[in-house]
């Protein structure tokens, strides 16, 4: 940081003003006229050469450091008040008001600091999300973090831009730029942000099918067997003994052998056709069968620790 020029004239001028401010406080302290006389000649003639020598060595030697850093403090607060650093200029009207440095300093400083402390702008912050007031905001001014925005509290700047980011977790930050002028106080920033849209819940995986054997296929299956197996045993019968009748009495066979043959043939044909039937249904039954989801029984042991997955189909 530069070093700023000093108006060494007024420097001067501040010098002699605490150098009297401190034979003032003399006096008040009960000493005599003849002692303050007595002590102010020293002093008059001390401002004088502190004068006379100021270009060369910058003030008196005999002044005490805090009557020197009073009038430091006294000098920068002009100037920095002039060149719009108010904050700063702040700082030292507080260091110059205190009560080490001489009533005539702190008089200036005093008044100064009221007049001043009306001219520094100031910030305030409303963080929402969604309508609704967030606390955990984080407000970044010029880069440097700021107080926390729930509080509520203002931010005194210095008059100029400002540049204002606000972060606020999982969302996309806020950033903008803002003009303060002198006097502009408890300007109020709304920042208004607006959640990103929820992404729609992923589908359930579809289910895992398979087509089971319905019970009716095995039944009919099983009909079918039966059948053909009666229906080939019967008409093995009914050839042996139509056979049979040819070899012995035929074509004058008794009506009773006649009728047995027949019996025969018949439940052959409908053993037969009961397995042809069968058959079909089962095959029906078997192609057509309808998907149904794959159910999962799960089975936890007594323990609670060792379990087993089963799938079960039919």
């Amino acid at each position: 940081m530069h070093s700023r020029p000093r108006p060494r004239r007024h420097k001067l001028a501040a010098l002699a003003i605490g150098t009297l401010s401190w034979l003032q406080g003399s006096l008040d302290a009960g000493q005599g006229p003849a002692q303050a006389a007595a002590q102010s000649a020293p002093a008059r003639s001390g401002a004088a050469k502190a004068k006379a020598k100021g270009k060369g060595k910058g003030g008196p030697s005999h002044v005490s450091p805090v009557v020197e850093a009073c009038v430091e403090h006294h000098t920068d607060a002009q100037e920095l008040r002039m060149e719009g650093k108010l904050l700063e200029s702040r700082v030292a009207l507080r260091q110059c008001a205190a009560e080490a440095c001489p009533a005539l300093l702190q008089r200036d400083c005093v008044g100064w600091l009221d007049q001043l402390e009306p001219q520094i702008p100031s910030l305030t912050f409303r963080v929402t999300v969604d309508g609704q007031s967030r606390t955990d905001a984080q407000v970044f001014i010029d880069d440097e973090p700021s107080s926390d925005p729930s509080v509520g509290r203002a931010v005194d700047l210095d008059p100029g831009p400002h540049r204002v980011r606000v972060v606020v977790p999982g969302l996309p930050a806020f950033e903008d730029k803002v003009m303060l002028s002198e006097g502009e106080r408890y300007r109020m920033v709304q920042v208004a942000l607006t959640s990103p849209p929820r992404a729609p819940p992923a589908p359930p995986a579809p289910p895992e099918m398979h087509r089971p054997v319905p019970l009716a296929t095995y039944i009919l299956g099983g009909v079918a067997i039966a059948g053909a197996v009666s229906g080939g045993l019967l008409t093995a019968s009914s050839l042996s003994l139509q056979s049979e009748l040819e070899d012995t009495c035929a074509p004058n066979c008794s009506e009773s052998r006649v009728d047995e043959l027949r019996q025969r043939a018949l439940l052959a044909d409908i053993s037969w056709g009961v397995s042809v039937l069968s058959l079909a249904g089962a095959t029906a039954f078997f192609l057509f069968r309808p998907e149904i989801p794959v159910e999962v029984d799960v089975a936890v042991s007594p323990g609670g620790c060792v379990g087993f997955v089963s799938i079960e189909t039919f």
